[in-house]
């Protein structure tokens, strides 16, 4: 096949993607509510042929788990414009059969495409002992037993303590941590990069408490929604547009937050 008819294919499938992405936002569908709904498209449907996810499936294209999909669909859109000529020259050259897709089968693959990046990589314990005693985690979290004022040593922690528990832990208690360091003169510590997964990972190293239920199940955006209002994080937050102003939109990049 020319390159001519290859680059016209390509045109048509990002074409089809645009309509596609929007389709059911236009006709009132709702967001997809079960993101490894996506992850069983991507077998059925062939892309793991030629695409892994996190190490698993084909070699031909990239990772899909370990690369930038961009912050929005229109950034995926993007992506897939620009690959669509080679993909239509690989599918060609292995006998591939194009799969059709729905709208809402789009948006049930870019829901799983994005839910990936909620899975952080392993973190450093070694690097992890270093962010324990710099950030001065030490002086209310002992390595074993109780701090001065309670709180638990790292031994108390649940075996499979995870980013889930960790986070919990942080909201629930952030009140008493702020109160217990103005009294002991100590600054608010600011976590980077990948220090709050190194942190993890040697809590981990530490950790003999009674382990706590495992998060299976991935999270369900319509009922976080119904949460982020319920709980009050609206009166102060936005997302995209939709809540308090003056706040943090916690819809925009993550950097600005």
């Amino acid at each position: 096949m020319n390159r001519t008819k290859i680059i016209s294919k390509g045109m048509f499938l990002i074409l089809l993607f645009v309509f596609a992405v929007f389709a059911p936002f236009a006709f009132g569908e709702v967001i997809p509510e079960d993101p490894t709904k996506g992850g069983q498209l991507l077998v059925s449907k062939g892309c793991a042929k030629c695409h892994a996810l996190r190490g698993e499936g084909g070699k031909v294209g990239p990772d899909l788990g370990k690369i930038d999909l961009g912050d929005t669909q229109l950034n995926l859109a993007a992506k897939i414009w620009n690959h669509a000529p080679s993909m239509m020259t690989e599918m060609e050259s292995t006998g591939m059969i194009k799969p059709i897709l729905t709208g809402q089968e789009f948006a049930e693959i870019s829901a799983s495409l994005y839910f990936l990046g909620f899975f952080d990589e392993p973190g450093n314990p070694v690097k992890g002992r270093f962010v324990y005693a710099e950030k001065g985690s030490f002086l209310c979290h002992p390595s074993s037993g109780k701090g001065s004022a309670g709180a638990p040593g790292l031994d108390r922690f649940p075996k499979n303590v995870s980013p889930a528990f960790l986070s919990q832990a942080i909201w629930n208690h952030c009140s008493d941590m702020i109160v217990r360091m103005v009294e002991i003169g100590m600054k608010w510590p600011r976590f980077w990069e990948k220090e709050m997964m190194d942190l993890l990972e040697y809590i981990k190293t530490n950790a003999t408490g009674v382990e706590e239920p495992a998060f299976f199940k991935p999270g369900n955006p319509k009922e976080g929604k119904q949460i982020f209002t319920s709980k009050g994080c609206i009166q102060c937050d936005s997302i995209r547009g939709e809540g308090a102003r003056g706040g943090v939109d916690l819809g925009e990049k993550a950097e600005t937050f």
